[in-house]
């Protein structure tokens, strides 16, 4: 993902200049104290505006006084026609 991404916004970046990435409607259920699920949706606009959109379900786990990711699992709901990320990410 990183060397994916580390062209974005760079004058050779394939067919878009910015890409906002934008979270919405976090929920967070605690199962206990060694475990808790967080979901969200998710929306990418680029120049064309709404690119592609979808959801995050994530597993969290402690690590001292903090809670961290353990595992994400992205469900891509749809692409715009011309969305650069159609062809990327499948």
């Amino acid at each position: 993902m990183r060397a994916f991404f580390s062209g974005v916004g760079a004058s050779d970046a394939p067919g878009f200049t910015h890409l906002r990435h934008c979270v919405t409607n976090l929920t967070i259920d605690v199962d206990g104290p060694d475990a808790a699920r967080a979901t969200a949706y998710f929306q990418v606009i680029t120049d064309i505006g709404l690119d592609h959109w979808g959801r995050y379900r994530d597993r969290l786990v402690p690590h001292g006084d903090r809670w961290l990711l353990a595992e994400r699992s992205v469900r891509t709901d749809g692409y715009a026609d011309r969305s650069f990320f159609r062809d990327a990410l499948d």
